[in-house]
């Protein structure tokens, strides 16, 4: 809900922009039992939805290089298989 996350201080603002960034710059990482159950870029679109949309930019600074190349080939995963 946006006026709920209006109502972040700004420190529970940097801890989620930092866990997104952090969750998004470990996808290589991330090795699922069973990839038909566990949609990575879901997982990531929901840290995302946690952040004010203000915030959100602010993922391309913390984001490890990389990251975006990652990112994109969780978002095709389940449809390439």
């Amino acid at each position: 809900d946006s006026t709920t996350l209006e109502l972040l201080t700004p420190d529970e603002v940097d801890e989620r922009v930092e866990e997104a960034a952090g969750f998004i710059s470990m996808l290589d990482d991330l090795r699922p039992v069973n990839l038909g159950r566990f949609n990575a870029f879901d997982e990531v679109w929901t840290r995302i939805a946690g952040i004010p949309a203000a915030a959100r930019v602010r993922l391309l600074q913390e984001i490890d290089p990389g990251a975006l190349r990652s990112l994109w080939k969780a978002s095709m995963a389940r449809y390439v298989l």
